[in-house]
């Protein structure tokens, strides 16, 4: 919804996130990889599935290169990967935590996020089943 808008160095730190956030639970589903493959088409750059930099190195330089609203942006992308399975395992739920401490984006905006990207990955889960049925 928003990664048009990043430059060519915020897009590639993004992707490297996302990549490290789809193996976080050992599990790839069909559905992230769909969403990362509609990241990659929305910020027009090639997709891959082995990340340069570390997680933690690629949230780091989103902060350094990214203003205030790009990083809420940022953050709804991730969360968005992170609940489109529906499973929320322990290592994702740290990894977002991660973000919000470097982000500097409090647990009460994180909450109400949360809601609304729940919703949003419901949703979303829906209209594929709508699609493939």
């Amino acid at each position: 919804m928003y990664l048009s808008k990043l430059d060519l160095k915020q897009k590639k730190a993004f992707l490297d996130a996302c990549i490290h956030i789809i193996k976080a639970d050992g599990t790839i589903a069909r559905i992230e990889l769909d969403l990362l493959e509609d990241f990659c088409n929305e910020m027009n750059i090639k997709s891959k599935r082995i990340a340069d930099k570390t997680f933690d190195a690629a949230i780091v330089e989103l902060n350094a290169v990214s203003n205030n609203i790009q990083r809420k942006e940022i953050l709804i992308e991730l969360m968005r990967l992170v609940y489109a399975d529906n499973v929320i395992q322990p290592r994702e739920e740290q990894m977002i935590k991660f973000v919000l401490e470097v982000f500097k984006i409090s647990t009460l905006e994180y909450n109400k996020l949360t809601a609304l990207i729940k919703d949003l990955a419901r949703v979303q889960r829906e209209i594929n089943k709508y699609i493939n049925s």
